[in-house]
């Protein structure tokens, strides 16, 4: 199964059996707790009292999760936001023939005591992990390169995790925690080339379509997309929304 990509729109089979893509945030302001999935969580107490954030991020760029709390004022309710990211998919680079490297590069780092952040990748060339720091980005030293070929897929594993708070009962308590991925791709002498990306969440026995990114989109550019869509499923009565309640992709 290949990636479906709608002009700048990136959506992912998301799992079920050989790959998966999960991300988790929860925001919690006193007694109240806010959770999502796919997506991110907030939760505030008044403008001048507090809140907590948490969100991720997962694209064929790379993946980040973030966790902030911050408290305003003395003996208010506390807070605290928790992220997590975890995905097994395969990746394959185009931009050149024949091997190459992948070179990652894994970030994380925290505001200091009661948060934290945590990054691991794991590909079967190589394999990294790193754990926070309150004074700057840790990342793989030396840097780590891993063995790819230019157009065959390869197997990730990736986890990132970042926790910020319960904050402490006193103004200006602040706590925040970020992890990400990011990488580029160099060529068999080690040097850097232009690359494109194929991100994908492999044959999912039942899938659904989830969005990771998006841009602006024509509607020209979309009616085109559509057809498209239309004409490889090989559907007769033009309309996709029929077709996603026939087969089970979403309900009634």
């Amino acid at each position: 199964m290949r990636l479906l990509r709608l002009g700048g729109l990136l959506f992912i089979p998301a799992l079920l059996h050989a790959g998966f893509l999960n991300i988790q945030a929860s925001a919690t302001c006193g007694t109240t707790t806010i959770t999502a999935s796919f997506g991110s969580a907030a939760c505030s107490v008044l403008p001048d009292v507090g809140f907590a954030m948490a969100g991720g991020r997962f694209d064929d760029t790379g993946a980040s999760v973030l966790a902030a709390a911050v408290q305003y004022q003395n003996d208010s309710p506390s807070f605290k936001a928790v992220a997590s990211l975890q995905a097994e998919y395969e990746i394959t680079f185009s931009g050149a023939e024949g091997p190459g490297y992948m070179e990652p590069t894994l970030c994380a780092q925290d505001s200091g005591a009661i948060s934290g952040g945590f990054a691991s990748l794991t590909t079967p060339g190589g394999s990294v992990s790193v754990f926070s720091s309150s004074l700057f980005c840790l990342g793989p030293t030396p840097p780590l390169y891993i063995p790819i070929v230019f157009g065959v897929p390869m197997d990730v594993q990736l986890s990132l995790q970042a926790y910020a708070g319960p904050t402490l009962p006193f103004a200006g308590s602040q706590k925040s925690a970020h992890a990400k991925l990011d990488y580029r791709v160099l060529d068999a002498t080690k040097n850097p080339v232009p690359f494109t990306v194929e991100v994908v969440i492999p044959e999912p026995s039942t899938w659904q379509l989830w969005m990771v990114g998006a841009c602006l989109l024509t509607f020209k550019t979309a009616a085109c997309h559509r057809s498209h869509i239309i004409e490889k499923l090989g559907i007769h009565d033009t309309s996709l929304v029929r077709y996603a309640i026939r087969t089970g992709l979403v309900k009634a």
